[in-house]
């Protein structure tokens, strides 16, 4: 019966593991259904999401402690003829669970200040097994044409990981 009880406790302690994020996938998904699922070639530009994946150092635990916390997302539009454009519209459309030291994880939104590029609370901490994704919430008329995203992450000691996505053509009018 102690055993059984020492188990259940241990299962309800997240294992903390300091490691890098070392590079980032980037992939587009339409918002448009239930689910945010893949691009195919085509999307309304108001259901545009950005899946941005963290690839990690090593095998982690439950929650990947950050040597230097993420301090900047810079997201930049570029079109078929190699235009580039800096996005400040794309918002954190589901919350990742974060940790704040040691206290209980919690749901947090992404507040950029008033470049839309630097994060007013560094992200220090990411559970494993969760993804960035930003919402294009569009400031305006929507883009429209092909285009690729540039994704850029930097940390606070001045380290960045970027790629890019690949095209897709924006629509103005929802697809049927």
């Amino acid at each position: 019966m102690v055993l059984s009880m020492i188990w259940l406790t241990t299962q309800c302690v997240d294992y903390v593991v300091e490691q890098k994020m070392e590079s980032i996938d980037v992939v587009l998904c339409d918002n448009s259904l239930e689910i945010p699922m893949s691009v195919s070639g085509e999307c309304y530009a108001g259901a545009l999401v950005i899946r941005v994946i963290p690839g990690w150092s090593q095998s982690s635990g439950d929650v990947n402690q950050l040597p230097e916390p993420l301090t900047a997302i810079r997201i930049t539009a570029i079109d078929v003829n190699g235009n580039a454009r800096v996005m400040n519209d794309f918002r954190c459309l589901v919350p990742l669970s974060l940790h704040d030291n040691d206290t209980e994880p919690r749901a947090v939104y992404f507040e950029y200040d008033a470049t839309g590029e630097r994060l007013v609370t560094p992200v220090e901490s990411v559970r494993e097994q969760y993804d960035f994704y930003l919402a294009y919430v569009p400031d305006g008329e929507p883009l429209s044409g092909v285009f690729q995203f540039r994704v850029v992450f930097e940390f606070r000691d001045g380290k960045t990981l970027e790629n890019i996505s690949e095209r897709v053509m924006l629509t103005n009018t929802a697809l049927i």
